[in-house]
């Protein structure tokens, strides 16, 4: 039975339900293949059309490329070179019914033969390399891909003290080596999927064997078999192409470009996506305590890591909650407070003219403003307008009398907590949870935040991502897997 998530996302996101499918042109010879691929990349400037000559007899072949996708060294060495040596070739009868013959001429170890001309296309567009010869049905395809993108770095948004410093990147087959690098046995288990109608995606099923459950890899499995889409350009993407409600606010599923940590995963027993062009690669089934766990804390001792753990937790509830609990207590209960405190509270708020809660909604709408603007300005150009503007900021208001140094200290270390966060992803969160408590407690003073706080609990209890429940080991309480939770010892079960 769909959750109420379900049912508000169809109602308000209107779902196209016009389905594609894929459909085999089978191969025409050789001049109805060539005149083929020649309409369909009409007007295509790297498209590219060698013919030559096979014999005397007015045999030819053809060489068909996309320039800017492919290797020009490769290409000499790998298919033009060659192909010296198949005069001839298509006079010989036995290779228009064994055409595996006309492969061993080939230096190349990437091939693949086809006789559709719908997947021709498809490695056309990956960078193959494509040949047609007269007198032979089946279409041969060479892979002489370039590597265009980046090095092989660090991890920009998810730096690490300790362990590896690689970071995956948006080439599809560099990822999957730095997997192959931290996980060298036959049952990493690979299986590809090519996702879009209008532009395929190569999308890698990663898992282990043995160690990720049957049943959760075969419903993971069915589900990418069942995706119709028209693009897929990032591998957030797959999030609701998989049927995870994205209506949430709370993240389910753990994005991530450190190979270690897409390892330690899969050792847990979850599955990993890998998008071709994206270097975040997805990890399933994603649990609510694993939004505060980072690969340091398996590379330090278990203390000093459940010390830091426990932090993160008080920085996500400081982050979140510290801003209803000064309104409730400077509003509502302020007889709760020392006596020695409640003077000098009283000066600091004599002259400010707005109530506690509109300071610190005003406050918090800016420095969110004044964050959100400095993320996406360059670097040092950023970091320098968030500390020069919240410091010229907070003087100023301070100054002007429209709010009290309480309220700018609130503020401030409920953004200091939102940044001990280790996924970036929580920050929505997290600002949604705070300006909904600031909410409730100026409506029903702590009621109000017991009230959102219970409303946020059960609904995240009642969370599943493809199954499997979103508050485990928690709820429901194994205790098998506590181990890891808190001590990072055991691993998930």
């Amino acid at each position: 039975m769909d959750n109420w998530w379900d049912l508000l996302k169809r109602f308000f996101m209107a779902e196209d339900a016009t389905r594609s499918t894929h459909s085999a042109i089978p191969s025409r010879g050789f001049q109805g293949n060539l005149a083929y691929l020649r309409e369909r990349f009409t007007n295509v400037h790297d498209f590219s059309v060698r013919e030559l000559q096979l014999g005397g007899d007015g045999k030819k072949a053809a060489v068909i490329y996309l320039e800017s996708l492919t290797n020009p060294a490769r290409i000499a060495e790998e298919v033009l070179i060659p192909l010296g040596s198949f005069i001839g070739m298509a006079e010989r009868q036995q290779a228009k019914v064994r055409p595996l013959l006309a492969k061993q001429f080939l230096s190349s170890s990437n091939l693949e033969e086809t006789t559709d001309l719908k997947q021709a296309e498809g490695l056309l567009l990956d960078g193959w390399t494509i040949i047609l010869m007269d007198g032979l049905h089946t279409i041969l395809a060479v892979g002489t891909q370039s590597n265009p993108g980046r090095a092989v770095t660090a991890s920009e948004t998810e730096t690490s003290i300790f362990g590896p410093k690689q970071a995956f990147v948006e080439a599809h087959a560099v990822n999957l080596a730095l997997l192959r690098q931290k996980l060298k046995t036959p049952k990493l288990k690979l299986e590809e999927f090519r996702l879009g109608t209008k532009s395929p995606t190569s999308v890698m099923f990663v898992y282990l064997e043995g160690t990720a459950p049957d049943t959760f890899v075969r419903g993971v499995r069915e589900r990418l078999a069942n995706i119709e889409v028209e693009v897929l350009i990032e591998s957030s993407y797959l999030e609701s192409l998989l049927g995870i409600s994205t209506l949430s606010p709370f993240p389910q599923a753990i994005y991530t470009e450190r190979p270690d940590k897409v390892t330690g995963n899969l050792l847990e027993g979850r599955v990993a996506l890998v998008v071709d062009g994206s270097p975040d690669v997805l990890v399933l089934p994603t649990a609510f305590p694993d939004l505060f766990q980072v690969a340091d804390d398996y590379y330090q001792r278990t203390l000093p890591s459940l010390l830091i753990r426990f932090l993160r937790v008080i920085a996500f509830f400081l982050a979140t909650t510290l801003p209803s609990l000064y309104v409730v207590l400077i509003s509502f209960n302020y007889e709760v407070l020392p006596t020695n405190l409640i003077i000098p509270v009283a000066i600091f708020r004599s002259g400010v003219p707005f109530p506690p809660f509109i300071e610190l909604f005003g406050m918090l709408l800016i420095v969110d403003i004044l964050q959100e603007g400095a993320t996406r300005l360059p670097s040092k150009v950023g970091q320098t307008i968030g500390v020069v503007g919240g410091f010229v900021l907070g003087q100023a208001v301070i100054e002007a009398g429209l709010i009290s140094p309480l309220s700018l200290i609130t503020a401030a270390l409920s953004f200091i907590g939102s940044f001990a966060i280790p996924d970036y992803r929580v920050v929505g969160l997290v600002r949604i949870l705070r300006y909904a408590l600031l909410l409730g407690a100026s409506l029903l003073s702590g009621v109000g935040v017991v009230a959102v706080w219970l409303a946020v609990f059960i609904h995240i209890a009642s969370l599943e991502v493809l199954g499997v429940p979103y508050l485990r080991p928690i709820a429901p309480l194994s205790l098998k897997s506590m181990g890891d939770f808190i001590l990072h010892r055991k691993k998930d079960e």
